[in-house]
């Protein structure tokens, strides 16, 4: 066959039915298990490449995914061997616009790299349009721990990014903000392991193949459960970001150490999260982790920046509610078992104006489904109905102190993200959440530098002051 063997116009559909896990295997006993989810597998491209190198690709001009494809250099296989392209469902839960493209065989050795083609749609464009440009898409493999791939080329006129990789696996492209929004990964980071991260258009982000890495916190989580509030502290970032963002040399939790928040504590640990999801999603998931490993006597007292701040005044406010359909004995423990005192620094109580929320525009021109993959940016704005104005309408208080801290940029009102009202105080209908609070004035107390800027502004010297009381 030849080298260069493509597809005919016909395209062949094929649905897989996937057979759940069971000890009876597919096939067997009839389970009371929900059945499987279809998971529909459309091959775009089917041929043999040998040694000498070829082509596969969709070579049909009204399929719209024409020009996807592999290009195998001669020499990178040593023996003959067919290769597939296909559109298939991701593993990863993305945007319902995103097209997946799985290449097989997945594990195949590449003895030098193939130039991959893949598309994105135009609706996707339509979906990002005012927010992000086609040039900020970057590509991500899916196929095991998610991977961040190098571009080669682009062709925004076709919809189309090419990529070199020794590697075949699933594909898609999506904004570096937004797979921090949807599939940063929910976990306690552990200061004894080292966080790989990549920089890419002004964000890192933390992935599996960085070409950085860095420590984030100071001791252990082993330590951090067996241990009190004395020895542990937990941080929690913003929105649109991670952990590895507060590692700056004036930050709270700087690499190289020590410095920031790492001397205040024996273990400082962060917690990190998807902030496209909904904040009360977060929150239960952060209770859960707290639940599993906590150990008698576990205590910490918590700092957070932000979006982060209402991630953990949901922790502690309702966590304890959500889960008590889970526990059939007795009530779930409230949150404030494990945390005595909070910092709210730049934290939106009463919600944030629409004006100022990146992602919003994505949001609004979202469909049903990614709306609700994204329901963290709509948490985050101010609306009668909004997750902030039930939080502060129906205020469960914790027994916890919460210490906020506003910044304002001079004549601003605000941190140009979150105004000092919105931090500092609610509408008398409502009650505050704050035990007590400290206002920040100057045109270094940006919303971002209120962390980052923290150890040369006195957000730093205001967040110890109050740990030390």
């Amino acid at each position: 066959m030849s080298p260069h063997h493509r597809l005919t116009p016909s395209i062949r559909l094929l649905c897989v039915l996937t057979c759940a896990a069971s000890l009876t295997g597919c096939g067997g006993a009839e389970s009371d298990a929900p059945p499987p989810t279809p998971v529909l597998q459309e091959l775009l491209a089917e041929g043999v490449v040998g040694p000498g190198g070829g082509r596969i690709e969709v070579t049909d001009p009204k399929s719209p995914h024409f020009g996807v494809g592999i290009v195998i250099p001669a020499g990178a296989l040593i023996a003959p061997v067919t290769l597939r392209v296909l559109r298939v469902d991701g593993r990863l839960e993305t945007l319902s616009t995103v097209d997946h493209y799985r290449f097989e065989p997945v594990d195949l050795p590449l003895r030098s790299a193939a130039r991959i083609t893949i598309g994105y749609r135009a609706d996707l464009v339509t979906q990002l349009a005012a927010t992000f440009a086609e040039e900020q898409l970057e590509v991500f493999d899916e196929s095991g721990s998610p991977r961040l791939l190098e571009t080669f080329e682009r062709f925004p006129d076709q919809n189309r990014i090419a990529l070199l990789s020794q590697r075949l696996g699933t594909l898609f492209a999506l904004p570096v903000d937004l797979f921090l929004a949807l599939h940063a990964e929910t976990q306690l980071i552990d200061p004894e392991k080292r966080v790989p991260f990549s920089r890419r258009r002004g964000r890192t982000l933390p992935i599996l193949n960085g070409e950085e890495n860095a420590v984030i916190g100071r001791g252990s989580l082993a330590d951090f459960f067996v241990s009190d509030a004395t020895r542990n502290l937990l941080v929690v970032h913003g929105y649109l970001e991670s952990p590895i963002d507060y590692t700056g040399v004036a930050d709270w939790i700087p690499d190289p150490g020590p410095g920031g928040l790492l001397s205040t504590r024996a273990n400082v640990i962060a917690f990190q999260y998807p902030s496209g999801r909904p904040i009360s999603e977060t929150a239960n998931r952060l209770y859960e982790l707290l639940l599993d490993r906590a150990r008698r006597g576990f205590s910490t007292d918590v700092v957070a920046h932000g979006m982060g701040g209402l991630v953990i005044r949901y922790l502690l406010e309702r966590s304890h509610l959500d889960q008590e359909v889970f526990f059939a004995s007795a009530p779930p423990p409230r949150a404030d078992t494990w945390v005595e005192r909070v910092v709210l620094v730049g934290t939106p109580n009463l919600g944030v104006d629409p004006g100022a929320l990146p992602l919003l525009g994505v949001f609004d021109r979202s469909g049903p489904a990614d709306r609700r993959r994204l329901s963290g940016v709509d948490d985050l704005v101010t609306s009668e109905t909004g997750l902030t104005t039930d939080l502060n309408q129906f205020f469960d208080e914790p027994e916890v102190q919460y210490f906020g801290i506003a910044g304002e940029v001079f004549d601003t009102r605000g941190d140009l993200f979150v105004s000092v009202l919105n931090v500092l105080q609610a509408p008398p209908a409502l009650q505050s959440p704050l035990f007590s609070s400290r206002f920040l004035g100057g045109f270094e107390f940006e919303h971002l530098n209120l962390h980052a800027q923290a150890g040369t502004n006195g957000v730093l010297d205001q967040i110890l002051r109050y740990l030390e009381r």
